[in-house]
């Protein structure tokens, strides 16, 4: 009985922790390139998957024979992009005090960037949690269940069809992708 009351209270007093699904938390860096506002920098990084209050911690060598890393939080950086992968900044998940900023992947490019954060929290990381952000133009947003209609509409309303499938409840929340995608479909990038 005494040791079970022990378990329960360490499980009860341990900190929450994030950890970000994305990244299998081995070692590995990836050749890219980090943007920030003022600062750019190439060269091989590793993506720390444990997430405290901070943020996500990033590893940095110029290369790859250095036996050292330089080390910094992503917050701090406003995109990555390598040949497999793009990241970017948001604020992901909430917390008493705000949002920690943290780089979470783009699944979906085009006039609409669709950004999938998926992430272990609490107690030994027990809970999952996906939210989902949507980038268009110099916008960003969090996508919830409860406000889609409306930021969607927001977003898609030089698309009468596909609004008037959002409005009358053909296509939902769960439908995201496929709204991105018919979006970008419709209104391609204009480079020019």
């Amino acid at each position: 009985m005494k040791n079970t009351m022990l378990v329960f209270l360490a499980f009860s007093f341990s900190t929450p922790m994030f950890s970000q699904s994305m990244f299998d938390g081995k070692k590995k860096f990836i050749y890219g390139k980090m943007v920030g506002t003022s600062d750019t920098l190439i060269g091989y990084f590793w993506f720390d998957n444990q997430i405290t209050q901070n943020g996500q911690t990033v590893h940095y060598k110029e290369d790859l024979s250095s036996n050292s890393a330089n080390k910094f939080q992503s917050r701090n950086y406003n995109y990555f992009e390598s040949d497999s992968i793009y990241l970017e900044t948001f604020g992901a998940i909430p917390t008493a005090t705000g949002d920690i900023l943290i780089m979470i992947p783009r699944i979906i490019n085009g006039s609409i960037q669709l950004f999938d954060s998926k992430y272990r929290w609490g107690n030994f990381n027990l809970m999952l949690s996906e939210h989902f952000f949507i980038k268009k133009g110099n916008q960003k947003l969090r996508i919830k269940k409860k406000d889609f209609k409306g930021l969607l509409m927001g977003l898609v309303w030089d698309d009468e069809a596909l609004l008037n499938r959002i409005t009358n409840g053909e296509l939902k929340y769960d439908d995201l992708m496929e709204i991105v995608a018919t979006y970008n479909n419709s209104h391609p990038i204009n480079n020019n």
